[in-house]
């Protein structure tokens, strides 16, 4: 008999955590009748707990308290989480064949899968957020420092009407370090991060350990097809072998997520709440159930032992999907004692405390190149009407030179100069900031309708550009700005 095989047999010698049991006590144990009323008591609050609430989730799903939380892995695993639930105590009610413990186990390594994948993507998805915080703030200030030299020029040069064409205006991609890394094309790094967020998350996080597990019942099945048509009213230990590896993974994984979530990439303080409860239930239960297995905690606790792990789903429910929408009801009824109108807020946004707060949101909530496009469309603005008072044209050369955020919006406030025909002077911060916040595929390419993105690519493709191409897109971010982030805000 070889080594190899002599580990194999030991190893399912042992429950899933890995204390060793003696396998005719464990079926000895396991061999009683079903306390039917209290199967079924526990099956009523298990459908109560779960299917309302996942109703009413999967209606609010595109409330600004809930999308930005990767809403629809969080609907699959309320799914997976219900069936599992809702299987549970009819298993053992009618006391099916083991097999079909088998089954229930593969969902429940899918909720927990699932589950986990979506805190993967936040990390990933935050630290494109860093990303796309960090490298279009590079941009803007090059934006800004480029139209700077068109006013130093006119200073030193008394231009009066006239273009000037001797600027440097090259944009380009230079190197720049975030989390502690060089990163030396920007362009490459966030078509890498899109890849593994939309692509390889999925394949690596999800299909791939589904497969496995497919894969190692399948062998399961053929090795042991006797075993699993007996009847069993808890799980067979080979059964739930997986969920000793994947818990550990989840353990060992963590260690890096936490210091991710709480130091580095600061994730949003809900996304962190969920994250750490799910840890530390894992644990629990793993702990839980390794002592349950030598019936440290009587007999009861040993025959109900199998719904130990339903604490995993109910808290990751509790926190993901209950949560939310209490805050939603709470929200939808809480009287604020300070309300800022669209205007109000934006104009604030020039006290830099305020739009520090605004930009931490904004960047948790994976939404931070609204607020820079906002910010580099009204820093341009300004610049353009300082170049014509420099210019000294008669009739604007009095008027103000300060374009404020709430300006960008008010069409009856909008500054004549801006009505101007377009300077191509400005024809290169208006394709940059075309190139990274209009273009679709553009590093940080702002959430505006597709008849706007439409409507600017046309002017930019026939050369007809206008010093107010962009104010459709700023009206619209700005009211994103204003209904996504200031119902999140302190004030």
């Amino acid at each position: 008999m070889s080594i190899k095989y002599i580990l194999f047999t030991e190893i399912f010698k042992r429950d899933n955590h890995g204390i060793l049991l003696d396998s005719k006590e464990l079926e000895a144990k396991d061999n009683f009748e079903p306390n039917r009323p209290v199967e079924y008591s526990i099956l009523a609050f298990l459908i109560i707990f779960f299917i309302p609430s996942l109703l009413l989730y999967i209606k609010y799903r595109n409330h600004i308290l809930i999308k930005y939380r990767e809403p629809l892995l969080v609907i699959i695993g309320g799914i997976l989480a219900s069936i599992n639930a809702i299987c549970v105590p009819l298993i053992r009610v009618l006391k099916l064949w083991c097999i079909a413990n088998l089954v229930l186990s593969y969902v429940i390594f899918s909720f927990v899968i699932f589950t986990l994948s979506k805190f993967i993507k936040i990390f990933y998805i935050q630290r494109l957020s860093i990303f796309k915080l960090k490298f279009s703030e590079k941009k803007n200030e090059k934006i800004h420092e480029k139209g700077s030299q068109v006013l130093k020029k006119i200073e030193s040069t008394r231009i009066k009407n006239t273009s000037i064409k001797n600027i440097d205006n090259n944009f380009s991609n230079d190197e720049f370090s975030i989390e502690d890394f060089t990163i030396s094309d920007p362009n490459h790094y966030f078509k890498k991060l899109n890849k593994i967020i939309n692509k390889k998350i999925k394949l690596y996080y999800v299909l791939l350990p589904i497969s496995s597990l497919i894969l190692y019942y399948l062998i399961l099945t053929i090795r042991d097809s006797k075993i699993l048509k007996t009847r069993c009213i808890n799980e067979n230990i080979k059964i739930s072998l997986p969920k000793l590896i994947l818990n550990i993974v989840i353990v060992v994984h963590s260690i890096y997520v936490f210091y991710q979530a709480y130091y580095k990439q600061k994730w949003d303080k809900e996304l962190r709440k969920e994250y750490t409860a799910f840890v530390i239930v894992v644990i629990f239960c793993s702990v839980f159930m390794a002592i349950s297995m030598k019936s440290v905690f009587g007999d009861l606790v040993f025959k109900y032992r199998i719904y130990i792990f339903q604490i995993i789903p109910m808290t990751v429910h509790l926190l993901c999907i209950i949560d939310p929408l209490i805050k939603i009801y709470f929200y939808s009824r809480k009287s604020r004692e300070i309300t800022l109108t669209e205007d109000e807020f934006l104009a604030r946004l020039s006290d830099t405390s305020f739009k520090e707060q605004v930009k931490d949101i904004a960047t948790q909530t994976f939404c931070i190149e609204n607020l820079l496009f906002f910010e580099a469309y009204c820093d341009l603005m300004n610049i353009i009407i300082k170049y014509y008072n420099k210019k000294n044209i008669p009739s604007i050369s009095n008027s103000e030179e300060n374009f404020s955020y709430s300006d960008v919006l008010k069409t009856d406030t909008t500054h004549q100069v801006l009505y101007q025909p377009f300077d191509p002077i400005f024809k290169p911060q208006y394709e940059q900031i075309y190139a990274l916040y209009i273009k679709e595929d553009g590093i940080a390419s702002i959430n505006i309708s597709s008849s706007v993105t439409s409507d600017i690519e046309n002017q930019i493709l026939n050369d007809n550009y206008s010093y107010l191409m962009f104010h459709k897109a700023a009206e619209e971010v700005g009211e994103l700005l204003y209904s996504n982030i200031y119902p999140r805000m302190t004030l």
